[in-house]
């Protein structure tokens, strides 16, 4: 990021040396009052009214369980308030969000709803208005732990607000991405060399359908929506202490609707030690999965467990404080979340042939009738 504001300065510089401040000041200004004007063209064309959205966070880690993200959604002609005051209250954890990062988020879920082509520059953002209650879990005081606020609660600052607006712009409102679940260990691969420390996302969760159709399968979470490029096994097994025995799509994991969520991944893998290490999870989606959209069904949640090379099971939470793991292999088994299914109106249920046809479903009930 430094590297490309040095590069931005130094060529904004060559254009005020070429044409003067006045000609290029103007000209960024007829750029924002386009993209003002092309944002404004297309929210003037939704409902007006007032909508509501909600999503929940599992847990802080502390004791606190189903922390509320509420939106309140005003759309008037061509402008959007924003309204995340009615949240719930700041955590003691580290799942509080920044004002700055409750922005972005804010802004994240706008982008979504507004025309691809459109700058997303500061012209795009005019018609919208924010507002939040200090102290809240979206705008946390200054001190508190944010550590995961990028991550959680911007997915469900986004999540609260598309299910607002799905009613406002149905077509544009895609539904639920996975959320993030990595586990984070540290210990030695052997006795002579340096402590590692370790953050690994087991396999990228699906991705949530859309009027355009299917959720893309295994692409990332909601913040991201694929902008992360998660690295081939293969390269991560000669760079880090990691072993994977499993790796493949979770059939049967998208949310059903007329479009399929995208599927999550069925992960076995495992951290070589040479002495015991510490593991714990840092994330969420154990207990919500992503969000079905105009009647489909939510995707699955993560399922996660850490297991011991001594057989002892760990954690399966999403903020779990480190447990201590014999050495050798601490082994993690994961099955991240799938995306949710999108149930467009008036339009009926893709078959569930169709689906099994792909081999990426499974047919509960012929599943049910065979094993009888």
């Amino acid at each position: 990021m430094v590297g490309a504001a040095h590069l931005g300065e130094r060529r904004l510089s060559r254009l005020f040396a070429e044409f003067g401040a006045p000609v290029v000041e103007a000209a960024v200004e007829t750029i924002l009052d386009a993209a003002e004007a092309q944002t404004r063209a297309v929210v003037s064309t939704w409902q007006d009214g007032v909508f509501y959205g909600e999503a929940f966070l599992d847990d802080d880690g502390h004791g606190r369980s189903d922390i509320r993200i509420a939106a309140k959604v005003t759309k008037s002609g061509s402008d959007i308030e924003v309204d995340l005051s009615d949240s719930d209250p700041q955590s003691t954890s580290f799942v509080n969000s920044s004002h700055a990062n409750m922005q972005a988020a804010v802004v994240m879920a706008f982008a979504y709803l507004i025309d691809a082509e459109i700058p997303k520059n500061a012209g795009a953002l005019r018609p919208l208005k924010v507002v939040a209650k200090q102290g809240t879990i979206v705008w946390a005081d200054p001190g508190r732990p944010v550590t995961l606020c990028t991550s959680h609660p911007s997915n469900e600052i986004v999540e609260a607000i598309i299910k607002a607006m799905s009613a406002s712009c149905p077509d544009r409102a895609m539904a639920g991405w996975s959320r993030r679940l990595p586990d984070c260990d540290t210990g030695r691969r052997s006795a002579h060399r340096p402590e590692f420390h370790l953050a690994h996302v087991p396999g990228p969760p699906g991705g949530g359908a859309s009027s355009g159709g299917d959720g893309w399968s295994s692409i990332g979470e909601w913040h991201t929506v694929g902008g992360i490029k998660f690295g081939s096994i293969e390269v991560a097994e000669v760079r880090f202490p990691l072993h994977f025995r499993l790796n493949e799509f979770r059939a049967g994991s998208g949310g059903d609707g007329q479009f399929r969520g995208g599927l999550g991944v069925r992960a076995r893998s495992g951290t070589e030690t040479a002495k015991p290490a510490r593991a714990n999870t840092a994330g969420d989606g154990v207990r919500y999965g992503p969000c079905g959209m105009h009647g489909g069904e939510d995707g699955v949640p993560h399922d996660y467990r850490l297991i011991s090379a001594d057989a002892r099971r760990g954690c399966c939470a999403p903020r779990k404080s480190a447990l201590r793991f014999a050495p050798t292999i601490a082994s993690k088994s994961a099955r991240p979340a799938a995306a949710a299914g999108d149930r467009r109106r008036g339009d009926r249920r893709r078959p569930v042939s169709a689906t099994v046809k792909q081999g990426l479903t499974q047919d509960v009930a012929a599943t049910a009738r065979d094993s009888q």
